[in-house]
């Protein structure tokens, strides 16, 4: 039969769904699982239930934040872009490349680039090429955000269906928890 038990690790109580059984003639236990700081299997499902509908909802508005990014991108930097955005290397490299361009240019232009007295700067030029691979690297970045948190979602998934799987399985009695 399946029962709740704790265990005290740094002064917390930590509980597991546990079941005892007999091996050759000894009592055994085998742990089925980590319920954490909840003291029934129940309240660790409730748990369990509201992480993944949190998680779902990181998700949700990241995808749509990527979404809102790439439709401004697309549209603030429509000449640029032709209608399609670099791929996540292409905007990788062309930071490379724009960071040593503004190293060169700080070399050559001193004082002069950062702050113009003839009211040009090749900074100026720079700064607008600066600007749409920053934006697109940022889309990425909240693009690989959104897709980390859907990850999350299928391990908190998992791990529910696991505690609703024994759940069902303790209420139809301790015979079919014999695996």
């Amino acid at each position: 039969m399946a029962f709740v038990r704790y265990k005290v690790v740094n002064g917390r109580k930590y509980y597991q769904l546990v079941r005892n059984y007999r091996e050759g003639g000894k009592h055994k236990q085998q742990m089925l699982c980590h319920l954490g700081l909840h003291e029934s299997l129940e309240a660790a499902i409730e748990s369990q239930r509201q992480k993944v509908a949190s998680v779902e909802g990181v998700a949700s508005e990241l995808r749509e934040e990527a979404e809102r990014k790439k439709a401004e991108l697309l549209n603030d930097f429509a000449e640029q872009l032709a209608g399609e955005l670099p791929s996540f290397p292409e905007v990788y490299a062309r930071m490379l490349e724009l960071e040593e361009e503004r190293v060169s240019i700080e070399k050559q232009w001193g004082q002069q680039a950062i702050s113009p007295t003839n009211g040009w700067s090749p900074m100026w030029e720079w700064y607008d090429k600066w600007e749409l691979v920053e934006r697109a690297y940022d889309y990425y970045e909240t693009l690989a955000s959104a897709k980390y948190a859907e990850i999350g979602i299928r391990a908190e998934r998992s791990t529910l269906n696991k505690l609703l799987r024994l759940w069902s399985v303790s209420k139809l009695g301790s015979k079919f928890l014999d695996f």
